[in-house]
């Protein structure tokens, strides 16, 4: 997935090909599809059987607002930026979310 990004992040520059940044952006999506399922497979045989609702219900949350506070975030570093630096505003984005690809590969060694 932070491959699929960096790739994708290249299309900011007009020399980059655009399929090139297709190719990246389908790497991204294949790492988001596999580690979706995998974190609910993981969730669900770490939770004993009585809590599968409530942990699953708890999960489902957490992404919603990790979406919303990450979404919030982008846009004012995106507003930010635009008006002074539109490539480095487009980058910044890349950015976070290629930061965002990294921590949950350190998080995730911890389970």
């Amino acid at each position: 997935m932070t491959l699929g990004i960096a790739i994708s992040a290249g299309a900011v520059w007009p020399a980059i090909p655009v399929p090139l940044a297709i190719a990246g952006w389908a790497l991204t999506g294949l790492g988001m599809g596999l580690l979706y399922s995998s974190l609910s497979v993981v969730l669900l045989s770490l939770s004993p059987s009585a809590q599968h609702g409530a942990h699953s219900s708890a999960l489902q949350l957490s992404e919603a607002i990790a979406v919303a506070a990450m979404l919030a975030l982008a846009g004012a570093l995106f507003a930010a930026l635009l008006t002074s630096a539109t490539r480095a505003a487009y980058l910044s984005l890349f950015a976070l979310a290629w930061l965002l690809a990294v921590a949950s590969f350190f998080v995730a060694r911890q389970i």
